[in-house]
């Protein structure tokens, strides 16, 4: 429709005759339109968690592991998923990783309540099939998101998280949360 709509404007523009006000008109709204939305180019600052950026996380987590990131998604401050993972080298892979729509699939309460940061509209039962479905073997919130998720990811992982490199670390098998183990070479999931 649009290249249809260029070429008739092309051929409206080129038709012999004096150039109007509404041919000037035109010209100058095409010209607008193309100038980049420099506002749009400004991004906030990032701060990469010490987990990731001094290597912590091959402490904790094994390599292709599963890893569910909060903030999850891409509205304003999400997708720091995808930040995560190029620092790491695609080190872990991650439940969900979509950076644009959302596949239909995934499209169910649990994922609509992550991306929007609402973890009181998510129910436990609910969350505990979300991570045995997506294969969870770890959950990794960062740190100004750990107080509003606590109550849902301990209630769902009966567990308490382990505090390192500026995240909480919920270790999780088969929906449930297990301890934590001290940093170690590839402590991973037993």
């Amino acid at each position: 429709a649009w290249l249809a709509i260029a070429v008739i404007l092309a051929l409206w523009l080129a038709a012999p005759s004096r150039l109007s006000w509404a041919r000037r008109a035109v010209v100058v709204l095409g010209a607008v339109m193309i100038l980049p939305n420099v506002t749009a180019m400004e991004h906030g600052s990032l701060q990469l968690p010490a987990f990731f950026a001094a290597d912590t996380y091959r402490n904790y987590l094994s390599p292709n592991e599963i890893v569910l990131p909060i903030p999850f998604g891409q509205r304003p401050g999400g997708a720091q998923e995808m930040i995560w993972l190029a620092e790491t080298d695609m080190y872990f892979r991650v439940a969900g990783g979509h950076v644009g729509w959302v596949p239909r699939v995934d499209q169910v309460p649990v994922t609509r309540s992550l991306i929007s940061n609402q973890p009181g509209s998510i129910d436990p039962g609910d969350l505990q099939v979300f991570l045995v479905t997506h294969h969870v073997g770890a959950i990794v919130v960062g740190g100004a998101y750990a107080s509003q998720w606590a109550g849902l990811l301990e209630t769902t992982l009966r567990t308490q998280p382990v505090e390192v490199g500026g995240v909480q670390l919920y270790l999780v098998r088969d929906g449930v949360g297990v301890p934590v183990p001290g940093p170690g070479p590839s402590s991973g999931i037993p």
